[in-house]
């Protein structure tokens, strides 16, 4: 039932995040320090209250690309991290399916997420370089790297 599929979920998400969050979370927020950092300082460049950045300056376009730069060693972790996440949860249902022959109620999981995939995405980096001055003019760089590491 439910209660055993929940169990086993727990159970191996426990198993499989806890060792990945402990040994990609501190590297994640070294990577992405310097970029927050750079975010902060670019905050500070701002007339309060500034309720829209102007993305059409030149300042602005040369911080998207310096920003970018400096996070490009933390998106190959976000990748690495993603791919893992990508194999560890499709061994466990694979495992799961297989180990309950509950093939049927897979495939109908999958039909019922199919209108939600190709979602929202991040890869606007311009879009996602202003967010986080947003999220260092409120939390400051340290916070805003914490929250930005436990997302991914």
């Amino acid at each position: 039932g439910l209660r055993g599929a929940d169990r086993y979920v727990f159970v191996v998400t426990c198993l499989y995040l806890v060792p990945k969050v402990l040994v990609f979370h501190p590297v994640l927020m070294a990577l992405q320090l310097p970029a927050l950092l750079l975010a902060r300082c670019r905050v500070w460049s701002f007339v309060a209250p500034t309720f829209k950045v102007d993305r059409s300056t030149c300042g602005h376009r040369a911080y998207v690309a310096a920003a970018f730069l400096l996070a490009l060693p933390a998106l190959l972790v976000v990748i690495v991290s993603y791919l893992l996440d990508m194999v560890a949860y499709y061994a466990f249902s694979i495992l799961y399916c297989a180990a309950t022959c509950k093939w049927k109620q897979y495939g109908d999981s999958c039909r019922a997420l199919q209108p939600y995939r190709g979602g929202p995405t991040v890869c606007s980096m311009g879009d996602f370089f202003v967010c986080m001055l947003g999220a260092t003019w409120r939390q400051g760089a340290l916070e805003a790297t914490f929250m930005l590491a436990s997302m991914w």
